[in-house]
């Protein structure tokens, strides 16, 4: 895995529009870091992070991803489930999500 970067918004533009220049913790820009396997990028300092990490590591996110998927870290009830029966949940709460009455919540609040 490749080091991570730091990107400034102002000086870099990304090729891939890949990674993001908002911190997925405050939501502001400069100075983020980012790695090749996620588009989230923080502040080393929302991390709570002295200084950059060297060598390969996770974003937050991606840590507790990891550790959901994992088999010897999932809870008892999601080794239970197979991979269909966990799909046609999702769908059932995706549904359940689009009922009437929910339509204020599915659009974007304005912040003004």
């Amino acid at each position: 895995m490749k080091q991570p970067l730091t990107t400034d918004p102002v000086d870099v533009v990304p090729q891939d529009g890949w990674n993001g220049f908002y911190c997925w913790v405050c939501h502001r820009e400069r100075q983020v870091l980012c790695y090749e396997l996620c588009p989230r990028v923080y502040h080393a300092k929302c991390l709570s992070l002295t200084s950059e990490p060297e060598g390969d590591w996770f974003c937050p996110e991606r840590e507790k991803i990891t550790v959901a998927e994992c088999i010897k870290t999932q809870s008892k009830a999601m080794t239970m489930l197979t991979i269909e029966q966990l799909s046609y949940l999702l769908k059932f709460a995706i549904q359940k999500m689009k009922q009437p009455g929910t339509v204020a919540f599915q659009k974007p609040v304005p912040l003004k």
